[in-house]
């Protein structure tokens, strides 16, 4: 048996700002390999021919996931695929773009403090100032004493979002390695940024009220869905901001969401064609045997309220 020392001296070396850019760690490995062979080519065009299984022996990628990992790099400009003749037979022949990825890492750099923008979070200002919740409308104090975020500031904010969600957690000690992957994917101010507004904005609600809310079923969601979590927050931002929200604290340990956009009708009655019959919803949530009960207790209180107050 070959000893670890041996094993390790031909290690695949991992680049983040290449997966970073690329869209996912294998996606980094298969054009990285590209790019070795690319050089050791003796075509005059650059490019280079593997099979699937020389790919798979060096990568330990599966077919099927070097085929999705092609599709993606190719749609990006970052390789290309020609049918070339070799040995008098044609073979699937590849190309590595360099001037592409190096405009892709140059421009990921650039919106690195964008991104921190777009997600609505300050943390470049030496002071302290007070802002409004977009989700309570609540006014929430924000302090930021320097660019970055101080190393253990990503993991206490990770457990938090773990709290806030009530995720579960197999082992504690992948933590520290999620963590680490969510600064190497977005860089630690964006990751620290995208935490903190995870902890202001509720998936949850959000998700009873809208339509393509990311989910977080697990504490692993967090990296796993930051991409698209993040997509989300920056393409519903400006509807967040101007939105009329309300927060209605009567509505707390209920089933219905306690913040509402008021130009939306709380009550709504939707006909269900399948079934044939129409379904009363209150806030996006649909009246049923399980929550009639607390909507009337919510109107009983609404109106005791109303009373009080005239």
């Amino acid at each position: 048996m070959a000893s670890l020392k041996i094993i390790l001296e031909k290690p695949i070396v991992f680049f983040p700002q290449v997966a970073k850019v690329l869209g996912g760690i294998n996606e980094a490995l298969f054009w990285q390999q590209c790019y070795y062979w690319n050089d050791k080519t003796k075509r005059t065009d650059g490019f280079f021919y593997k099979t699937i299984a020389e790919f798979q022996e060096e990568t330990f990628l599966t077919p099927y996931q070097q085929r999705k990992v092609r599709e993606r790099l190719i749609e990006l400009g970052v390789l290309e695929e020609k049918r070339i003749k070799a040995n008098g037979a044609p073979t699937m022949h590849f190309r590595v773009n360099t001037s592409v990825i190096e405009k892709l890492i140059s421009d990921s750099e650039e919106t690195s403090l964008s991104n921190v923008k777009k997600l609505n979070i300050p943390l470049t200002e030496n002071t302290t100032e007070t802002t409004t919740n977009v989700v309570t409308g609540k006014p929430v104090e924000q302090v930021s004493e320097e660019t970055e975020a101080p190393k253990d500031e990503v993991k206490k904010n990770f457990y938090l979002v773990v709290k806030k969600y009530s995720l579960p957690i197999m082992n504690h000690r992948h933590i520290d390695s999620w963590c680490e992957k969510l600064k190497q994917a977005h860089g630690e101010t964006v990751a620290n940024a995208y935490l903190v507004r995870l902890q202001e904005r509720d998936l949850r609600e959000e998700r009873k009220t809208e339509q393509f809310v990311p989910t977080l079923n697990r504490a692993m969601d967090i990296l796993d869905k930051s991409v698209k979590i993040i997509d989300y927050f920056t393409r519903t931002k400006k509807e967040h901001e101007n939105a009329n929200i309300v927060y209605e604290p009567l509505l707390e340990n209920t089933p219905f969401p306690v913040n509402w956009d008021m130009s939306k009708p709380e009550m709504k009655t939707v006909y269900d064609e399948k079934n044939d019959r129409e379904d009363i919803y209150f806030r996006g949530v649909m009246i049923g045997a399980t929550n009639q009960v607390a909507l009337m207790e919510y109107k009983k209180a609404k109106e005791e309220q109303s009373r009080g107050t005239k």
